[in-house]
Parts: C-alpha cells; structure tokens; sequence
C-alpha cells in the first residue's frame, strides 16, 4: 500500500522503519473506503484532490465527508445529535 500511494512512507532506515499514527489512520481510511466498496483508484484520486466524499442521505440531502476523516474513530453519537439538530432547525425555518 505504500508503493501505491496510499499511506505514506515509513520515517526511520529501511532496516529500521518507523511507522506512526499517520499510518495507522491512512490503513483505517483506506480499509473503511474499501469496505464502503470504492475502488483503489478512487480512493486514489479522493487523496490526491483532496475532495470531500459525497454520501446521498435522501432525496435533497447529501453528506459531504472530508476524506481524511474516513476511518478514524469519530463520536458517531455527537455527530447524528448533531445532524438531528441541524435537520429540526431546517423543518422549522427551512430559510434561515
């Protein structure tokens, strides 16, 4: 996966290589995009640009993801409190 481009180059000689959690987190996003069932050389182009992941929720509505989050442990609790939040405001005034 290194040769590939898709976790960086371990720091330290090649007798003695030294991997951090930097590697540990381009592994995790990698295995979760494959998971999500993105091919290589889409999870490829979504590290070279930098672009957010689309996710369509339902008609109207789509999460924009930053790759670099993909695979990390994330507080899955706070963040749908906060979409259920977000998306009560929006039935109440949906023109903020």
């Amino acid at each position: 996966m290194i040769a590939e481009g898709f976790i960086p180059a371990p720091r330290g000689s090649r007798s003695q290589p030294e991997y951090g959690e930097d590697h540990v987190e381009a592994i995790r996003r990698y295995m979760a995009l494959r998971t999500l069932g993105f091919p290589p050389a889409a999870i490829r182009l979504l590290g070279e640009t930098g672009e957010a992941v689309i996710l369509p929720v339902i008609d109207g509505i789509s999460l924009s993801v930053d790759p670099q989050l993909v695979g990390r442990d994330l507080d899955i609790a706070a963040i749908i409190n906060r979409l259920t939040i977000i998306l009560r405001q929006l039935q109440k005034d949906p023109y903020p």
